[in-house]
């Protein structure tokens, strides 16, 4: 037999025996075993909304079945707003032994959507031991330290080997949020002797940030719509630089000719690796038509300069139907005469 999941929770999950089988035992779905399943998510649910999943099972052949009603459930649940604490950690590169320091720069980032409750950040570099640090109550899009500052620890190492290195935010497991695997950041470095090893270190420019349009189903005109960007920081382990959005809406006209009807500069600092972030437009189309929107992806580098970065550069349309705007009527047009 087969069990069929849909919803957000996927596909087939493993099946986990009640008893472990022994030899000579019998088939775990013979004489009304029962069969457990366990579902891993490869991907975190939404941090809060309702949601709903069928589980069915079917089998391959022809089978004759008492009742064929309970092969079939389909059962709701809701998900309430979670924090989410996520730690980043720099990752300096290889260095000779008694040479300079590398330094080491932590931050801790409530990315949920829930106040995080009070917790504490290990921090381990060998050969500088460990460092606790406390972290206070954390509202969504808050930082630890705060105003985007980081936790810094500089080191010269006088051995050679390699080295490891960690930052773990709640190392208790004492937070209910919406995944561990977040955090913790893990890293190595090398220590060589400069005698035995020529060393070419190489800058790592971190990816900038990409955006697309999320999708939309039609839009309407006369009403209040809401044209969602989203930026994520596609990076798996740095810090997304200062970052600016250029966004502009514009009307093609018959002849056309482009009206603008929004343009407007987004700018934010960092984000964290894998961290995503809405830019939400309301707007109400009074005119139908077609539209354009583009969008250009600008990063700050160290010189504090903007650079355009042209690969994450988007742009498209939508069509706005023309819709006729019934007018108000009397009472008396509605069948309804107004009470003396």
């Amino acid at each position: 037999a087969t069990l069929s999941v849909e919803g957000p929770l996927g596909g087939e999950p493993p099946v986990k025996p009640a008893v472990p089988p022994t030899s000579g035992a019998k088939p775990i779905n013979d004489g009304g075993a029962p069969v457990y399943f366990e579902f891993k998510l490869p991907y975190p649910l939404p941090a809060s909304g309702r949601y709903i999943n069928t589980v069915k099972i079917y089998f391959s052949g022809t089978v004759v079945e008492k009742d064929y009603s309970n092969n079939k459930l389909t059962f709701s649940y809701e998900v309430g707003p979670v924090p989410d604490l996520q730690v980043w950690m720099s990752r300096p590169s290889d260095v000779r032994v008694g040479g300079p320091k590398r330094w080491f720069q932590v931050m801790v980032k409530n990315t949920g959507d829930d106040s995080s409750p009070q917790t504490r950040l290990h921090l381990h570099i060998d050969g500088a031991g460990d460092h606790y640090y406390d972290v206070p109550t954390l509202a969504p899009g808050e930082t630890f330290p705060a105003h985007n500052r980081s936790i810094k620890r500089g080191i010269r190492w006088w051995h050679s080997g390699r080295k490891k290195f960690y930052a773990v935010v709640d190392p208790d497991h004492h937070v209910k949020e919406l995944k561990k695997e977040n955090n913790g950041m893990f890293g190595t470095l090398f220590v060589y002797n400069s005698s035995g090893i020529r060393f070419s270190p190489t800058a790592t420019v971190p990816n900038p940030a990409a955006i697309y349009l999320k999708k939309h189903g039609k839009f309407e005109m006369y009403k209040n719509e809401h044209l969602t960007f989203m930026v994520r920081n596609n990076s798996k382990r740095y810090l997304s630089r200062e970052t600016k959005f250029f966004i502009t809406i514009v009307r093609v006209l018959a002849n056309g000719l482009r009206e603008v009807v929004y343009q407007k500069a987004h700018l934010w600092g960092q984000l964290f690796p894998g961290e995503k972030h809405p830019i939400i437009i309301d707007y109400k189309f009074t005119k139908a038509g077609k539209y354009e929107y583009s969008a250009t992806c600008w990063v700050k580098y160290p010189k504090r300069e903007f650079l355009r970065w042209d690969p994450h550069d988007i742009s498209g349309s939508f069509q706005i139907d023309e819709q006729l705007i019934e007018p108000a009527r009397s009472p008396e047009q509605l069948g309804n005469p107004p009470k003396p």
